[in-house]
């Protein structure tokens, strides 16, 4: 810059008044004038800014290292400098598009507009899709860390059981898949999680709002009154745990919490919250983005969105998702609650690479106020479907209460906690892939449609037809062993398991086969406390059946710990279930717990003591004689009897069952 041109801005400031305050965005030539080169002082910064889980994640996607470019490097230092000494004062920095957003007098971005390294100003109330970003580098893969958490149970989903049920998530809890090693990033007006039983205690690792730029995302003086509570009621779907009560989708995972929506007004500047918030979520290393926002009309000052904006690729909030999805992060997305209306989804559920989440109600059909598709460029929108009607959340209003919410922001989250289910198992794939495995066994798949896309998916059948699903280690000690047990399915069956164990003195690994219980999808296998010698011990499963083998960890130079002095089981598995083998005669499961459209019969496994009759009946929702199943002679062991249930209705049913002294009651739900 002229000595003379930054006197003469420098003067005009100090005498200036200011009248009214407004926001712009500042779009810079360039990061400065280094070179992007490994030394250089941009450069290693870039390097800084992005975590280690960041740029393990993006190797999934990158072929070779750095994992970067200069579009990653942070906005130019001496730039933003310059702009304050003017009198601005810089409310949001945006690397992607190499843009800050400032606040000052109108009078003043004139003297900003005229700055040699100044691209465009704009008002933050137009559409920014007007400016065209220059190509700062071309698009540029996490595997997550095993963090196994401490003792919880089999889980009691008190009323949250139909929100669960209806996406068949207690059949991957039961294997104590529950979201460990990913970092979910949750974006909305706020969150009061500290405050309620069922959230306190989720793993918070880090939180920003981006409204008053500091770290607290709960109500400050000056919000709107309540505004925390729906960030609140969407997050606690996911990493809400209360027995009895609520049971999140993913409790186990780990979250980040940015709060980018002011209630107090409809302003195009929250998209630019937005796009700050999931820059922080990518950099962080967040695997995950769930929003339960959206934009397209605002307050009568702004640029309101229209419909032909919303060809996935054109808004702030868009861009923001598309560039994240690039780089390996799933996003999710609400589609809106303007329906049912067609051609009604929001920005940035219309992103190319967002899953649009639509809502079901409590009869599986599309709730009325879902909104529609497609989008502008006339893509599937939106995506897939969860419940939004009646979805039990935790009421950020006491520390005790629970609510039934509703709308596409409640079926977002749970959309977001399958991806975190199926991250935490299959850590290598990439967002595309994940997002085409829930599509391809939703249930929809075969006729997707723009009111629920693909439909509701299914994340036991998910997990399945990605490959063989392997859960986390439980161990425990029976006599002078450790038992160590891990919930293990695949198609067709294994034809081998082992643990493999590197003891703390030795410097290799030992395999041990593990067996098959009668326990469903149970493996186990017993090693003598001695071989531990009071040491920790490195450990891995291996399994495999023709033409597949996988290994948990996923990694091969991650590893569990298992130390032989305490007993782990972990959350979801029924410690009464596994502690009692293998002498347990008391076992009774149902596969699958929701029939979806297009199927008509279900297997019932009963562990039966000894030879005896068996007797089936099944009732309603409200206890009514539905029918009656009889079976003479069966025999010990586990035994599997197939119902057929051709034209039911949609709804909640009971199996009673008898076998012998054997004796409960599996609970199934029928959506079509």
């Amino acid at each position: 810059m002229k000595k003379s041109l930054l006197i003469s801005i420098l003067i005009f400031f100090i005498v200036f008044e200011y009248s009214n305050s407004e926001t712009f965005r500042v779009f810079l030539k360039d990061k400065g004038p280094e070179s992007f080169i490994k030394g250089k002082a941009i450069y290693d910064s870039t390097a800084k800014l992005l975590s280690k889980r960041c740029l393990a994640r993006r190797s999934k996607l990158i072929s070779q290292e750095p994992y970067f470019s200069i579009t990653d490097a942070p906005v130019y230092s001496p730039y933003i400098k310059t702009i304050e000494l003017i009198g601005a004062k810089t409310l949001l920095k945006l690397r992607w598009r190499n843009y800050i957003v400032v606040g000052c007098d109108s009078s003043l971005i004139n003297y900003i507009r005229i700055l040699p390294f100044v691209r465009a100003v704009q008002r933050t109330g137009e559409k920014a899709n007007l400016l065209t970003s220059p190509m700062l580098g071309k698009p540029e893969r996490l595997n997550t860390i095993c963090n196994y958490s401490n003792d919880c149970g089999k889980f009691d989903y008190g009323p949250s059981f139909l929100q669960s049920s209806l996406l068949n998530i207690q059949e991957v809890h039961r294997m104590g898949i529950t979201g460990d090693g990913v970092l979910v990033g949750f974006l909305d007006n706020g969150f009061r999680w500290r405050f309620h039983e069922a959230t306190k205690n989720a793993n918070v690792i880090a939180e920003y709002d981006f409204i008053n730029n500091d770290s607290v995302t709960s109500n400050q003086a000056g919000d709107a009154d309540g505004q925390d509570g729906h960030g609140h009621l969407c997050f606690s779907t996911v990493a809400g745990f209360m027995q009895g009560k609520l049971i999140g989708v993913a409790p186990n995972a780990s979250f980040i919490l940015a709060k980018t929506e002011d209630d107090k007004s409809e302003k195009r500047i929250e998209e630019d919250n937005y796009a700050a918030g999931i820059e922080w979520f990518e950099a962080m290393g967040a695997d995950i983005s769930s929003s339960s926002l959206g934009y397209k009309t605002y307050d009568s000052t702004d640029i309101s969105d229209d419909f032909l904006d919303f060809d996935g690729k054109t808004t702030i909030s868009a861009r923001a998702i598309n560039r994240a999805f690039s780089l390996g992060m799933v996003c999710i997305s609400a589609a809106g609650n303007s329906g049912p209306s067609p051609m009604s989804i929001i920005t940035p559920a219309d992103a190319d690479g967002a899953i649009a989440v639509a809502a079901i109600d409590t009869s599986g059909a599309a709730a009325g106020f879902s909104s529609r598709g497609p989008a502008n460029n006339r893509e599937v929108k939106p995506n897939l479907a969860a419940l939004g009607s009646r979805v039990v959340a935790a009421d950020g209003r006491d520390s005790l209460s629970y609510v039934y919410a509703g709308g596409t922001s409640l079926a977002t989250p749970q959309i977001a906690g399958l991806a975190a289910l199926i991250l935490s198992t299959f850590p290598e794939l990439s967002p595309s892939e994940l997002r085409d495995a829930l599509q391809t066994v939703s249930s929809q798949a075969t006729k997707p449609d723009s009111i629920l896309g693909y439909g509701v998916p299914d994340i036991y059948r998910t997990l399945h037809y990605l490959g063989i699903i392997i859960g986390p280690i439980s161990y425990y000690k029976v006599a002078d062993k450790l038992r160590i047990i891990s919930y293990i399915k695949a198609d067709p069956k294994l034809t081998q398991v082992a643990l493999n164990i590197k003891f703390g003195s030795g410097s290799d690994f030992k395999a041990y086969n593990m067996k098959e219980s009668v326990i469903h999808d149970q493996f186990w296998t017993d090693i003598p406390i001695s071989s531990f010698d009071n040491k920790p011990a490195q450990a891995y499963i291996s399994a495999q059946h023709i033409g597949d083998l996988r290994r948990m960890p996923n990694n091969w130079n991650e590893y569990v710990e298992i130390n032989p002095s305490i007993e782990f089981i972990h959350c979801g598995i029924d410690p009464n279930e596994i502690l009692r083998y293998p002498d347990n005669t008391d076992i009774a499961y149902l596969n699958p717990s929701v029939i979806n459209s297009g199927i008509n019969d279900l297997t019932v496994s009963i562990s039966v003591a000894d030879e005896s009759e068996v007797e089936i009946v099944i009732l309603n929702s409200i206890g009514q004689f539905i029918t009656r199943y009889h079976f003479d002679k069966s025999q010990k062991g586990l035994q599997h009897f197939a119902l057929k249930f051709p034209n039911w209705a949609s709804g909640a049913y009971f199996i009673h069952y008898a076998a012998g002294v054997h004796k409960g009651i599996l609970p199934f739900i029928i959506v079509k």
